[in-house]
C-alpha cells in the first residue's frame, strides 16, 4: 500500500513540524481521514529520518490548520493558524520543547 501525503513542513534549528491536511492510500481514495500536526526533535547533523514525534492535540474533530508566520530559525515556538466551525480563526503559539501553548 502506497501513501500520499500533503504536508506543510516547518523547520527550526532543533525541530521539524509536519502539518498534514490529508493522508490517503492510492488504492482507497475515500480513506482520507487524518489531519494534524506532529513535532519531531532533530539531532546533530543532517537528519536521515524523523522519529520520536509528538502529536499536537486538538479538541475539535474537524478543523483547518496551517503554518503561521514563524519567528527566528532557532526558536522553539511553532506558530499555527487554526479555525473550525465553532472556533474563529486564531493563532496558536506552540512550544515544541515543552509541548505547552
Amino acid at each position: 500500500m502506497q501513501l500520499v501525503m500533503h504536508p506543510n513542513l516547518v523547520l527550526s534549528g532543533q525541530f521539524c513540524a509536519v502539518l498534514c491536511t490529508r493522508l490517503c492510500t492510492l488504492l482507497k481514495a475515500d480513506s482520507c481521514c487524518w489531519q494534524g500536526a506532529t513535532v519531531y526533535p532533530l539531532g546533530e547533523g543532517a537528519p536521515t529520518e524523523l522519529s520520536n514525534g509528538q502529536d499536537i492535540a486538538f479538541e475539535e474533530a474537524a478543523y483547518e490548520l496551517g503554518p503561521g508566520g514563524q519567528g527566528d530559525y532557532d526558536s522553539e515556538v511553532l506558530r499555527l493558524g487554526y479555525s473550525s466551525l465553532s472556533t474563529p480563526y486564531s493563532t496558536i503559539d506552540y512550544n515544541m520543547a515543552t509541548g505547552k501553548r
